[in-house]
């Protein structure tokens, strides 16, 4: 869709054209394109389960918001109550599971400490021993 949209930017008599008449290559999944010292690179949901050696299936939950049933859920999960604890109220394990997920799985770049929900409902899963679907984690904290 960006490319598409760029092309037209450039050259707005390509509006309404298919991404083959634009020259693009066909949409056939997300993927991340980078260029490394001058090799194309193209990473894909795919490519990271590969890379893991996982396949790609299992649950995945993404934007989620303070009003998510899920907040319960994960709650019940780390803390044993329905309010959010704190880190230090975490069995030993679970700090392991979260140290384990924020610096090595998804690495947290900007400043905040607290893991998303989205992340937590990760942990949930890891800690319940349910499938989850860790390639697509990945591959969306990269994008």
């Amino acid at each position: 869709m960006m490319e598409e949209h760029e092309k037209v930017l450039i050259d707005p008599s390509l509006e309404g054209k298919t991404r083959e008449q634009l020259g693009l290559k066909p949409f056939t999944c997300t993927e991340i394109r980078s260029n490394i010292m001058g090799i194309p690179i193209t990473i894909t949901e795919e490519i990271c389960a590969r890379a893991i050696r996982r396949v790609v299936e299992g649950s995945f939950e993404e934007g989620l918001d303070k009003t998510s049933p899920w907040n319960d859920v994960v709650n019940m999960t780390m803390f044993n109550n329905m309010k959010k604890g704190k880190y230090n109220d975490l069995r030993m394990e679970y700090k392991m599971l979260q140290k384990i997920m924020t610096e090595d799985l998804l690495p947290k770049g900007g400043g905040v400490d607290q893991p998303s929900l989205d992340h937590r409902v990760l942990l949930h899963f890891l800690i319940k021993k349910e499938k989850a679907n860790v390639s697509k984690y990945i591959f969306n904290h990269m994008m």
